[in-house]
């Protein structure tokens, strides 16, 4: 097929021109376009120049890039001296460069910056298409008021091809004798009149003229003789002549003229014939004028107005059929407002066959399609389609997909598209409500990683009801995103996990994705558990305490010594006061004074946990006992502690004892005064001494204060002197001593 516009332009520039040069066909001009045409194989330089001269005119894609490319000047250079009319189209809004500019500065440019560029374009189609009628000699304006019509096609000058010029002359009035003579009988006849507006000029004023039936009658004796002397040219349709169809009669006049012309001679004459043909034309009509020409499309294009609203089927395929490729989608490109508002998947098929751009085509009729395709039908549209095209193709009929499909259908249709995902996600409210487990894996099949999770993500909904905990680990696998899945499917688990299903779902993970895989799962953790197997579930997990807290409930409601002992484990410091703290409700009821300090070991806060751990002790404790709680604390330690255990400490206390409890605790007088009760009703002399012990001033005052109710009696002046010491205020003390020894 003779293509008609050349299109230059730079490579980055391909978009754009790709774009120019569909929206050219699509409108009936076929282009020329590297590298699309360029013949493989082939020099690359030779079939440029090739297409160059095959086109009657050049478009020129001009923009920035096209100013620098040395070989778009090539080709326009090429082009212009070969005499062939330059269509400039800017793309962007530049001026052309000084080695363009001596070519393209007398044309008319073409702004096309402003998108969309397919509105910019009609324009340049109608200037294609003017200058290609004056490149191939068709006449623009048909005499009427003098009935002459040109019929023959400009040939190309006998003085290129070294004819003289005397035979040359002689041709041509010999053939202009000829054509006169046909066009007289023809036009006389009035059969083949072009529309033109009712003529009110008074039938006297027209010229004579022959009698019309007789120009009538000769013309059909005349184009019998032709038809049946001149045999049809071979391959012609026998719908190109007057026997064939039900024509009409303008028809069947054009159709004796064109009658053994094919190719671009018949092309030409159609062209000069244009104004001739009626406004209303069938298919049939329309393509017994057009036979076998050239640039067929353009000429289909040129009648498709003059075709009904809607052709059938029958009809359209008699255009389609001797169509492939490029050619069948610029036809249907062309026929698509025409043809039936309905189709079967069958019947959409059949119009598509083997175009080009299969999907385009199809996303250019599937909302024709009856709704909804049966599944074999949809297999049809989809078949040969992978990757990106068959991702488009589904979209463009996803309105009429099945409207119910099984797992295996869903994943047959996908196939091996491009965006499976999204595709799944668009074919899952088509699947049954409650998948299988077994159409569940088929879905995911061997995907890994972020895929897996998406489509996990994609069928959730769909998912069996209730799954084992092998069935969640089965369908999760090595996904991205473990633990929100699991978090997800955890409602689908049995409401209680035993130990074994507990531990394949925590599996091998530690830290921080154990820590979360425990959360997750927790309300689905037995009952009951042991302190091993919380030990066990916490593992090496991140915030350990945080779980102790949270699974202390689960745990008998008295922890043995071992068992507390066990879940303290090697803790120390804030730590293990922490750990004491959450199982503190749990420790044993009973607890000897070793085991309570086994327990608090190293203990940050060892005060409060004593405090905390003081009622599970004996109510009475022996003084080895309190020492060992006492331990080797002093100052303010040791006086906290005395007051933590005070109420347990033993009932009766020696002086001595009493003095090794308080040892070098801060505020010794308070615990003096806390103590004496205990001590014996009666201190000896010495017992006496001993409490007063080297204090003096204002402490050795208060000190006999403390213990004055307890003061030996028949005390001497000089054992008075002696108790009293430097004490201050030491004539009250002196009353003091003597008031109390003399009771």
């Amino acid at each position: 097929m003779r293509r008609t516009a050349f299109i230059s332009h730079a490579s980055q520039d391909a978009d754009a021109a790709r774009q120019i040069c569909e929206y050219l066909e699509r409108e009936g001009v076929p282009c020329w376009i590297a590298p699309r045409d360029v013949t493989p194989g082939r020099e690359y330089g030779a079939e440029i120049i090739e297409g160059l001269l095959e086109c009657p005119v050049l478009v020129l894609v001009l923009s920035e890039n096209a100013n620098k490319s040395i070989y778009v000047k090539r080709e326009i250079e090429r082009g212009v001296s070969a005499g062939k009319p330059v269509f400039p189209i800017r793309i962007r809004e530049v001026t052309p460069s000084r080695s363009l500019e001596l070519f393209v500065a007398s044309s008319h440019w073409i702004d096309a910056w402003q998108p969309p560029l397919h509105q910019h374009l009609d324009r340049l189609i109608r200037s294609i298409k003017s200058a290609v009628s004056a490149v191939d000699g068709t006449s623009e304006g048909l005499g009427v008021g003098d009935r002459t019509m040109t019929v023959a096609m400009r040939r190309p000058s006998p003085f290129r091809t070294g004819r003289k010029p005397i035979a040359v002359l002689s041709a041509l009035i010999g053939l202009g004798l000829v054509v006169a003579g046909a066009g007289w009988w023809l036009i006389g006849a009035g059969e083949l009149q072009p529309p033109r507006p009712q003529e009110t000029a008074p039938e006297a004023s027209a010229p004579e003229r022959p009698n019309t039936q007789d120009a009538v009658d000769g013309a059909s004796a005349k184009a019998e003789k032709i038809q049946t002397e001149r045999p049809a040219a071979p391959g012609t349709p026998e719908s190109q002549t007057t026997k064939g169809g039900d024509h009409s009669e303008e028809v069947k006049k054009l159709l004796t003229l064109l009658n053994g012309r094919s190719g671009n001679e018949r092309y030409r004459s159609i062209t000069n014939l244009s104004n001739f043909v009626p406004a209303h034309l069938t298919v049939p009509e329309a393509l017994a004028i057009i036979g076998d020409s050239a640039n067929r499309t353009t000429l289909l294009s040129s009648y498709i107005a003059r075709f009904p609203p809607v052709i059938s089927l029958e009809d359209a395929h008699a255009i389609l059929e001797p169509t492939s490729g490029a050619d069948r989608y610029r036809t249907l490109g062309i026929i698509q407002k025409h043809l039936p508002k309905t189709l079967t998947a069958e019947q959409l098929l059949g119009i598509i066959g083997d175009s080009a751009n299969r999907r385009t085509a199809l996303e250019m009729f599937a909302n024709r399609l009856s709704s909804p395709l049966s599944f074999e039908e949809t297999r049809a549209i989809l078949a040969s389609t992978s990757g990106v095209e068959r991702y488009r193709a589904i979209l463009a009929i996803k309105n009429t997909l099945p409207e119910n499909l099984s797992t295996e259908q869903a994943l047959t249709i996908i196939g091996d598209s491009h965006g499976r995902l999204d595709l799944l996600s668009l074919l899952i409210k088509r699947l049954p409500q409650r998948l299988s487990m077994d159409d569940a894996m088929a879905l995911i099949g061997t995907s890994s990683g972020v895929e897996r999770y998406r489509t996990i993500i994609a069928i959730e909904k769909s998912l069996p009801q209730s799954l084992s905990t092998k069935q969640a680990l089965t369908i999760i696998g090595d996904s991205h995103g473990r633990l929100d899945l699991l978090s997800l499917l955890i409602k689908r688990l049995p409401q209680r996990l035993s130990m074994d299903d507990a531990m394949a779902l925590i599996g091998t993970s530690s830290g921080v994705e154990r820590y979360r895989t425990i959360i997750a799962i927790e309300k689905s953790l037995p009952q009951s558990l042991s302190t091993e197997q919380a030990l066990t579930i916490i593992g090496d997990s991140h915030g350990r305490l945080d779980l102790l807290s949270l699974l202390i409930k689960r745990l008998p409601q008295r922890l043995s010594m071992d068992d507390a002992m066990a879940l303290i484990g090697t803790s120390s410091g804030v730590e293990r006061y922490r750990t004491i703290i959450a199982i503190e409700k749990s420790l044993p009821q009973s607890l000897s004074t070793k085991q309570a300090l086994t327990i608090i070991g190293d203990s940050h806060g060892r005060l409060d946990l004593l405090s905390l751990l003081i009622k599970r002790l004996p109510q009475r404790l022996s003084m080895d006992d309190a020492m060992a709680l006492i331990g080797t604390s002093s100052g303010v330690e040791r006086y906290r502690t005395i007051i933590a255990i005070e109420k347990s400490l033993p009932q009766s206390l020696s002086t001595k004892q009493a003095l090794m409890i308080i040892g070098d605790s801060h505020a010794r007088l308070d615990l003096l005064s806390l103590l004496i009760k205990r001590l014996p009703q009666r201190l000896s002399m010495g017992e006496a001494l001993a409490l007063i012990g080297t204090s003096s001033g204002v402490e050795r005052y208060r000190t006999i204060q403390v213990i004055a109710s307890r003061l030996p009696p028949g005390l001497t002046a000089e054992e008075t002197l002696e108790i009293v010491g430097d004490s201050s205020n030491r004539d009250q003390a002196i009353n003091l001593v003597q008031q109390q020894a003399a009771r």
